[in-house]
């Protein structure tokens, strides 16, 4: 096996075991990883388009549209009209969205720190 293969083999197991380690600590929370990953984007922004959410994180609209449905009923984030074009939605991480994702990083952080 050539050092490309070995580097890959490397990276698809650490990928694998992340993605396990934070879905267990997102389970936690209370949400998927999808929504955390919406959650985290807006995080770091004030807002954005829902479009541009669908660009950061390689997913249909459709699919942003079902994710956004489900962390605004439960008060995560808000969907807000654009300022400028009305057919425009803008999404907003709410308080307690924020919380929730500073939190996961926190156990993440612990745990992984172990």
């Amino acid at each position: 096996m050539d050092e490309k293969e070995t580097f890959l083999g490397n990276l698809r197991k650490v990928h694998l075991r992340f993605s396990r380690f934070y879905t267990r600590v997102l389970a936690q929370a209370g949400i998927s990883l999808p929504q955390y990953a919406l959650l985290n984007e807006l995080a770091n922004a004030e807002s954005m388009p829902m479009t541009e959410v669908s660009g950061r994180l390689h997913i249909t609209k459709p699919a942003v549209t079902h994710l956004v449905d489900r962390l605004e009923k439960t008060g995560l984030l808000k969907r807000i009209s654009h300022p400028k074009d009305r057919r425009v939605y803008l999404l907003e991480i709410q308080p307690k969205g924020r919380k929730l994702v500073q939190e996961a990083q926190a156990n993440a952080l612990c745990i992984f720190l172990k």
